[in-house]
């Protein structure tokens, strides 16, 4: 049976490390350091979750849930945000 996939969408490289390494024991991790990576990603592999920063380079995370949101078969992915009040 495969792996769940799960898309981290995140554009600081070791923050993105440390959240696959809490994960890949159980799923399938991909990694995206920009909105518009995200987007491809998410399209050409249907993850099952998306944890996605909402300050991202070439397309927010407000923007990237907007278009994913327009993919029916994206529309009904769990999204988890991420963010950083500092």
């Amino acid at each position: 049976m495969p792996q769940k996939k799960i898309l981290i969408v995140e554009s600081d490289p070791d923050l993105a490390s440390q959240l696959e390494n809490g994960l890949n024991d159980s799923f399938e991790i991909l990694i995206a350091l920009s909105g518009s990576d995200g987007l491809k990603l998410a399209q050409n592999n249907k993850p099952e979750a998306i944890i996605l920063d909402f300050i991202l380079p070439k397309m927010n995370g407000f923007q990237l849930t907007t278009e994913l949101k327009k993919d029916a078969s994206l529309s009904k992915t769990k999204i988890f945000l991420l963010t950083d009040n500092a």
